[in-house]
Formats: C-alpha cells, structure tokens, sequence
C-alpha cells in the first residue's frame, strides 16, 4: 500500500491565492467541457448511431441483453444511455451530454488522485495540466463506451489510492468495494480486462 497521507485539519479545496487559480481552472474547464455540447458534429458518427439505437431498445425498460453488435459489446455504456434517453428525451443533446460529464468526472478524479498522492500543488498542477488537455477533452465530444472506459479508470485509480493512503487496505468493506468497482469495469469495454492487472500492480 501507499504511504499514509492523512490530514483531517486540511482544507478541502485551496484558499487564498491558490483559491482564485482554482476557480478560474474550474470554471475554464467546465465550460470546455459543457459549451456547445451539440456543436462539435452536425450528426451522430456510426458507432455513436448504433450504441443510439441500442439505448432507444432499452428505454422502456431493460431489453435482456448483456452484450450488443457483432462484437459482442459490453452493456453499461448502453444502459446509461437509455437512462438520459428516458430522462431528457432522445436528442443530440441528451445523446452528447453523457460523454461530456464523464469526462467531467473523469478530469475531477485524475486530480482528487494527484491531490491524495502529493497534495495541494499536485492537485492544481494536474488540474492545470488536464484542464485543457486533449485526452480530457476529444472523448467527452463522443458518445461511445471508450469514454465510460476512461471515467472507470479514473474511479478505480482514486479509489484504490484512498484506500491506500487512508489506512483503509485490507480492510473487508473497503476491500469489497474496490473488488466490485474493478468487477463492473468489465461492464464497461473490451480493454479493462488490460487495466485490473495494472491497478492491482500500482496498489
């Protein structure tokens, strides 16, 4: 496991000149993100289609399947999709929104990682460094599974760095939960079964 790196009096997010910079890389980010979250492409891309279609089965409820397309593909991308479908009404909008908070989520938890991992200066530099970053940014224009891919491994790479530095490794509950955070990722594409190794590895 990681070193500890317990600090209960720490304040949650920067103050002061730190604080500013902060707010400004939050704000940025998310408009990046949210802005215009139709405008990138006048129409869905095939697979972004497909994976549409495949939502729309499965709005009134859940359609049987754990795999779709000739590729066997895994579902929970498609799954969630049906959800903001339900919620919103399938559109451009609703079909883009999905992707783009995962990418929100996704950039939030690379830097809540680097914060546990080196503190505030490496919780603004990361949030700095990925703010505007290509990685973070071209998937969350994209309605496919590789985008719910990414959120995953962020979530499981800051979740076993918590439970790591936060003297809670080996603990049952906490252990359980990991395990089925790792478990679901399977849900998610085809290359997780190349990721759990090395989250295992780095923990």
């Amino acid at each position: 496991p990681l070193p500890l790196r317990e600090s209960p009096n720490k304040p949650l997010f920067p103050v002061g000149r730190p604080g500013i910079l902060f707010a400004i890389l939050l704000i940025a980010g998310l408009l990046v993100r949210f802005w215009n979250v139709t405008g990138y492409s006048a129409w869905p891309l095939y697979d972004e289609g497909i994976h549409g279609l495949y939502a729309l089965d499965n709005i009134e409820g859940w359609d049987g399947r754990f795999h779709y397309f000739y590729s066997s593909l895994p579902p929970l991308f498609i799954w969630i999709q049906a959800l903001f479908f339900r919620f919103l009404g399938p559109s451009p909008f609703s079909l883009w929104l999905f992707p783009a908070l995962l990418v929100a989520g996704a950039w939030g938890l690379t830097a809540a990682t680097a914060s546990r991992l080196g503190g505030m200066n490496a919780f603004l530099g990361v949030l700095a460094w990925t703010a505007l970053g290509y990685w973070s940014l071209l998937p969350g224009r994209h309605s496919h599974p590789y985008v719910l891919l990414l959120f995953w491994e962020c979530l499981c790479g800051f979740l076993t760095v918590f439970i790591s530095t936060s003297g809670r490794w080996g603990r049952t509950g906490w252990m359980l939960l990991l395990g089925i955070c790792l478990g679901a990722g399977f849900l998610t594409f085809f290359s997780w079964s190349w990721i759990v190794p090395a989250v295992l590895v780095a923990a």
